[in-house]
C-alpha cells in the first residue's frame, strides 16, 4: 500500500484468490482514507465483506475464512504506514517501546524416522 508522499506499507497473509480479489475490490474503501482513522476504514471493509466468512473456519487446519485475512492485511499495512508517518517503531506505536538490543533464540530441530 502507497500513500501520496510515496511511503510504502506492507501487509502479509496466508493468500489464495479470493483473498487478492478481495483486497483489490478493497481499494475504493481504502483510498482517500485517513491513516490515523484506520479502525473505521477496517470496519467499512468488514461490513462490506463479512458474508464471505458465514462458512466459519473449515475444517482444515489452515483458517479458511478470507474477511479476516483480508483486514490483517491491509490493517498491518496501514499500520506500517502510520509508523512511518509518525516515525514510530512498530514496538513504540504498538506497544511499550524497544525493551532490548538482542533476543537470545534457540530451536531444537525434531528428527522423526
Amino acid at each position: 500500500m502507497e500513500d501520496e508522499t510515496g511511503a510504502v506499507g506492507v501487509g502479509e497473509v496466508p493468500g489464495g484468490e479470493q483473498i487478492r480479489l478481495t483486497i483489490e475490490e478493497c481499494e475504493s474503501i481504502i483510498v482517500g482514507s485517513e491513516i490515523g482513522a484506520y479502525r473505521g476504514t477496517l470496519n467499512s471493509v468488514r461490513n462490506r465483506y463479512s458474508h464471505l466468512d458465514t462458512g466459519g473456519r473449515g475444517t482444515q487446519t489452515f483458517d479458511l475464512r478470507t474477511t479476516v485475512h483480508v483486514i490483517t492485511a491491509i490493517e498491518v499495512a496501514l499500520l506500517d504506514l502510520l509508523g512511518k508517518y509518525l516515525g514510530l517503531s512498530v514496538a513504540e506505536l504498538l506497544g511499550e517501546g524497544k525493551q532490548r538490543n538482542r533476543e537470545k533464540r534457540s530451536g531444537i530441530p525434531f528428527f522423526y524416522w
